[in-house]
């Protein structure tokens, strides 16, 4: 049994004409796609191309460019000068590839993976996505936020003793990245 009193039928009407409005512009719109939408004085894709003579030119003007750099894949040999990346870094080694890290990147080294750190790298340099993936079986990442990168808030404690059950180097990440950690400012003045 339905009551059809003039109050119900006035909202049933008014709910029926409300949807057709809000519903109205997706009903007619355009999808934005087709000929008619192009801009009017739309070149053809070839006559953006660049003539041979000119490729060749642009290619002169860029020949040594990258002479004056000395372009390797393996560690420097000898002496390692101030200004190089791998006396500012963590060198992390395994067989004979290794990457290197920001400092401070590793916040936790057990003690039987410390010869997988080291200061004279020797070997082809893998960048760390790939180094990383050959080697899980004894690394570890740890995402931090940026807080605790500087040094303002620390990791927990739990945290800490959960690194200390897995045995693996753990290496600090800040949106997949690795990042230096500065111990938590109550941990350093504590330890002065």
């Amino acid at each position: 049994m339905t009551i059809h009193t003039p109050f119900v039928k006035k909202t049933i009407v008014q709910a029926i004409i409300l949807a057709i409005v809000l519903t109205a512009p997706l009903l007619f719109a355009e999808s934005g796609t087709g000929i008619e939408h192009l801009p009017a004085k739309l070149q053809k894709p070839g006559s953006e191309r660049i003539h041979a003579s000119d490729l060749a030119k642009l290619k002169e003007a860029h020949r040594g460019g990258f002479s004056k750099g000395k372009w390797m894949s393996r560690a420097p040999e000898g002496q390692i000068s101030d200004d190089d990346i791998y006396r500012n870094s963590i060198v992390l080694q395994r067989g004979d590839t290794h990457t290197v890290l920001p400092l401070h990147a590793v916040i936790y080294l057990p003690k039987c993976h410390q010869k997988n750190v080291v200061t004279e790298p020797k070997g082809a340099f893998v960048p760390w996505p790939q180094f990383y993936v050959n080697n899980r079986s004894w690394l570890f990442t740890h995402q931090i936020s940026l807080k605790q990168a500087r040094g303002t808030a620390g990791i927990g404690e739990n945290v800490l003793k959960q690194f200390e059950k897995i045995n693996r180097i753990v290496v600090a990440l800040h949106q997949n990245n690795p990042i230096s950690a500065l111990p938590h400012a109550a941990t350093r003045t504590a330890a002065q």
